[in-house]
């Protein structure tokens, strides 16, 4: 009977485990198409006109800062997009904005960046908050550089084939007057 009792063991172990990663791959599953087949929702910040479009299911709003200049969307997963926007009091051009972001200790893994004629996108890897997260940000200055728009999106690398589709289309929808 020994031997018995040890198949036995192995069996249940291996449906443990496949079970496990049944409940694990489903809701991946669950979480992609929902994100992918979900409606979106456009956010317009009125002092600013600061613009995005993210998507709907799962992401909450926080409240809105005093300054009442952005606002930042968080969803149960560990995704953030956070849209916000300022005057650019240091009349800053785009190659002084970018130059010192890039210094910053924050964007020594950029492994993504972009430029246009009034915008640019760096993304790349950070800890944050002890976990590996993607970072995804894009700046866009406003008519006359006067003002300077931004959407911050950071999610966990384990989340990349979910969220890594979706950030081109939050960026690309980052407007403001």
């Amino acid at each position: 009977m020994p031997g018995l009792h040890r198949k036995c063991w192995w069996t249940s172990i291996f449906a443990i485990c496949s079970a496990t990663a049944f409940i694990l791959v489903t809701q991946h599953g669950v979480a992609s198409a929902q994100l992918h087949g979900a409606r979106w929702r456009t956010f317009v910040g009125w002092k600013f006109g600061t613009s995005i479009s993210y998507p709907a299911s799962g992401f909450s709003a926080l409240p809105e800062p005093d300054a009442h200049d952005g606002r930042t969307f968080v969803n149960p997963d560990g995704a953030q997009i956070a849209v916000f926007a300022s005057y650019n009091v240091l009349d800053e051009s785009i190659e002084a904005s970018l130059a010192s972001l890039i210094e910053s200790e924050r964007y020594q893994r950029v492994t993504y960046r972009a430029r246009g004629a009034n915008w640019f996108v760096l993304s790349g890897l950070r800890s944050i908050e002890g976990r590996e997260q993607v970072f995804y940000e894009k700046y866009l200055f406003g008519a006359g550089g006067r003002t300077i728009h931004a959407v911050v999106v950071t999610y966990p690398t384990e989340l990349k084939a979910i969220y890594d589709p979706l950030v081109g289309r939050i960026g690309n929808s980052l407007h403001g007057r």
